[in-house]
């Protein structure tokens, strides 16, 4: 099909045609229901889940990955940012684009990931610049506090 055809219809669809599909596009089609029953869904959820679903690669989330997508860690972020009152220690702004900072790094303390203790609320811009300045590993307190005097200088 060429390029210019793409999207559009073959031919001109008749009134029952054009009515029907309005209706698959609401998600009404008249040919059964367009979605499936919340049972189903959990069902297929379980089976097209890990090593029985299709894509399936051998388990390729990194430990690092799955931690960050748990709810523990969304909890800990919350908890960072209510701490530092939602607002950035070294710029001060103030609730925008906001991330949490780990003090002493990530991967390196697996026991102080979710230490509320070993987190600071950074926006997007000074925590990109933190990293640039001293890399994405083996981050330290130190090298926070370095930063922090460096951009109050």
């Amino acid at each position: 099909m060429s390029v210019m055809k793409k999207g559009k219809p073959i031919g001109p669809m008749s009134e029952d045609a054009k009515h029907n599909h309005s209706l698959s596009l609401m998600g009404h089609a008249p040919w059964g229901p367009a979605h499936h029953t919340p049972e189903a869904r959990a069902r297929m959820s379980i089976i097209h889940r890990g090593p029985l679903g299709s894509n399936w690669k051998g388990g390729l989330t990194s430990e690092n990955d799955t931690v960050r997508r748990n709810v523990e860690y969304d909890t800990w972020r919350a908890a960072v940012y209510a701490r530092d009152d939602y607002t950035c220690p070294i710029c001060g702004k103030h609730g925008v684009d906001l991330e949490a900072h780990h003090i002493q790094n990530f991967a390196a303390h697996k026991d102080e990931r979710l230490d509320v203790a070993n987190g600071v609320t950074m926006c997007a811009p000074c925590h990109k610049r933190f990293h640039l300045i001293f890399g994405q590993k083996d981050n330290t307190l130190q090298e926070l506090q370095t930063f922090v005097m460096i951009q109050e200088a």
